[in-house]
């Protein structure tokens, strides 16, 4: 059986649960990636952590990518300024 048959056999209330749950994700990992930006901009942080924090970011940026191909945003990337863009359209 295929993902899409599976799919196509969901309630659309059960569907429209799953696109907000995932746009409630997607909310809070660019909350994350901010928060890791502010960090990393920080002239006070270490040199260690700031290599732990770029590695953090990279692996929360692939991961808002896959939230996003999941709720048909294709070709969208994370920059700082794409999500300010994006809050004030909402």
């Amino acid at each position: 059986m295929s993902s899409l048959t599976c799919v196509s056999g969901l309630k659309p209330e059960y569907l429209a649960r799953t696109a907000t749950e995932l746009s409630e994700e997607a909310h809070r990992i660019e909350t994350l990636l901010r928060s890791v930006e502010y960090s990393l901009a920080d002239p006070n942080t270490s040199l260690g952590e700031g290599v732990r924090l770029a590695n953090w970011s990279k692996q929360l940026e692939a991961y808002l990518e896959g939230v996003r191909f999941a709720l048909g945003e294709r070709g969208s990337s994370y920059t700082p300024s794409s999500v300010e863009r994006r809050e004030r359209n909402q």
